[in-house]
């Protein structure tokens, strides 16, 4: 039996996003959406777009901390993601 990795978005995680200027969030079915992140996301205009035809914006947060790691042996978490933070927001705001 395979299993399955769920994702857990929190309000903390979206209010994150948010304040950063991160206005959509691309999700997949692994990933469970807290009901305050959830109301949040709507009363702020925040999009939740579910679907599989996007790469999840939770796998290319992975995805770019698993290079920062490997590549350049950023091992600490605050740092890591105050980095990956950064990135995100200037590819989006590209």
């Amino acid at each position: 039996m395979e299993k399955m990795e769920k994702k857990l978005i929190t309000l903390k995680e979206i209010r994150t996003m948010h304040r950063e200027g991160i206005r959509e969030l691309y999700v997949n079915d692994k990933t469970i959406i807290t009901p305050g992140a959830r109301d949040f996301a709507h009363e702020n205009e925040f999009r939740v777009i579910y679907g599989d035809n996007k790469e999840s914006s939770l796998d290319i947060r992975e995805r770019i901390q698993s290079l920062l790691g490997k590549d350049y042996k950023i091992t600490d978490k605050e740092k890591l993601d105050n980095v990956v933070d950064q990135v995100l927001k200037r590819v989006i705001n590209q």
